[in-house]
């Protein structure tokens, strides 16, 4: 059954699928907040836009290759991408069987309960929908290697999708504080959601994501890249504010975790002064700047918000306490202990469901498919040139940040992320190459167009 945000998706996609093939990726990008909202029902099961709008572009690319089969250009860091696929797709249909009967955590039954009970391994649906997602994934990546391609373009969606995550969530914490119930029927209706807004005052939204930490982790990427674009004088205040200002009201652990470490690590790389005697004027107002737009502002507010203050210190500085904080670290525990009892092998893509990525890869497609994913990824960012150092960063807090708390490889943002530093890196061999970018319709654009 079709959803009121799916049925909007899925006119978009059509158009853009038929006659603005060139837009596809940047309606990607912003289907990829909308992780808690189901396009499709089927029972107690639901199907994000971001998948459909993956078919059509792959679909869309296979019509491509057969009007002009030269016109897919290569992958960058490809292999590593393929080698990451083929050994999780292969755990999946022999980590269940080889290691059948082992406990695990139930992905389906959530951390806290696979604390008490932890059924046997066994081939399941979990495992399929892991193969499927990725499988898309892959195909996606390479699809979009065939498809026109506009900078411009894909910066606007860019930029939508941030804004409407930040508007969502700051009309959750007004409808909270307000008393008027929140939409979430259409926002957040997917028949699978594993949070709901059931914490007191302006925190923990999840904005249109399953739960606050994938929200968290989906502002710490802008979050950062803001900052770095800021830090390079480049980028506008205000993002930076909306961005950090979400970030508080989502409050989630993990990404206020990563939004302090590499802000002091971003602070420290651009910071003004360098010692004995070079001073960078522009730099410092610039830091400055920030500091009273963003810092001031919420030291003099903390005071006046009693509750916010004890629950944020509850999530952040007394997490270690909490029963939460056990139950994932004892998830994590025994998923390095599944490693050890697999032999390094895994127990298969969708198998086992810890609390961090790190866990997660190592726990289901064992050390080959860890290495090989961290070293695709690491490839790929740090392939960027200097000019695009902010998606680096951002790639690098958003992987941070999964490695702390958000246990899935298949994560729409994740994904978004790859797919928009593979096509940074096309763009940038283009230019390389003297190679001019074509539209949809052929015409022959500019570099940024």
């Amino acid at each position: 059954m079709p959803t009121i945000v799916g049925t909007i998706f899925l006119c978009f996609a059509v158009f853009f699928f038929l006659f603005r093939q060139d837009r596809l990726f940047g309606l990607l990008i912003i289907a990829s907040i909308f992780q808690g909202s189901a396009a499709l029902k089927f029972g107690t099961r639901g199907l994000q836009s971001f998948f459909i709008i993956e078919m059509l572009i792959v679909l869309r690319s296979i019509g491509n290759l057969l009007l002009r089969p030269r016109q897919r250009e290569p992958l960058p860091e490809g292999f590593w991408l393929l080698l990451f696929g083929g050994i999780s797709i292969a755990s999946a249909f022999i980590g269940p069987f080889l290691f059948a009967g082992m406990p695990i955590y139930d992905p389906l039954q959530g951390i806290d309960l696979g604390a008490l009970i932890r059924p046997p391994l066994h081939f399941g649906g979990t495992n399929v929908t892991q193969v499927a997602y990725l499988s898309l994934h892959l195909a996606t990546a390479y699809a979009l290697m065939t498809i026109p391609y506009s900078e411009k373009k894909t910066s606007k969606a860019y930029l939508i999708a941030f804004y409407l995550l930040a508007l969502c969530v700051f009309v959750q914490a007004f409808c909270r504080v307000t008393g008027i119930p929140f939409p979430d029927s259409v926002v957040r209706n997917s028949p699978d959601l594993m949070d709901l807004m059931s914490s007191p005052g302006l925190l923990r939204k999840p904005g249109p994501f399953m739960e606050p930490s994938f929200a968290g982790a989906c502002l710490a990427l802008y979050s950062i890249g803001f900052l770095t674009e800021y830090l390079e004088g480049k980028g506008k205040a205000f993002r930076v504010m909306v961005a950090i200002a979400a970030s508080v009201a989502v409050t989630s652990t993990g990404s206020l975790f990563t939004l302090a470490i590499f802000a002091a690590i971003l602070l420290s790389r651009y910071f003004p002064i360098r010692f004995p005697w070079y001073v960078n004027i522009k730099k410092g107002k610039r830091v400055l700047a920030l500091a009273s737009l963003c810092l001031v502002p919420i030291v003099l507010a903390l005071p006046l918000l009693l509750n916010y203050q004890q629950v944020l210190l509850q999530l952040t500085v007394s997490k270690g306490e909490s029963g939460s904080f056990i139950n994932r670290t004892t998830s994590d525990i025994y998923a390095l202990g599944i490693l050890v009892h697999t032999y390094g092998i895994g127990v298969g893509l969708g198998s086992n469901r810890p609390s961090s990525l790190v866990t997660f890869l190592l726990s289901n497609v064992g050390i080959a498919g860890f290495l090989a994913f961290a070293i695709y990824y690491l490839r790929l960012f740090s392939g960027l040139s200097q000019t695009k150092r902010w998606l680096f960063w951002a790639g690098a807090a958003l992987l941070f940040n999964m490695c702390v708390d958000v246990p899935d490889v298949t994560f729409p943002i994740l994904w978004m992320a790859i797919f928009l530093a593979a096509q940074t890196r096309r763009m940038e061999r283009k230019q390389l190459l003297g190679v001019k970018p074509m539209a949809s319709d052929g015409r022959v654009l500019s570099p940024s167009a």
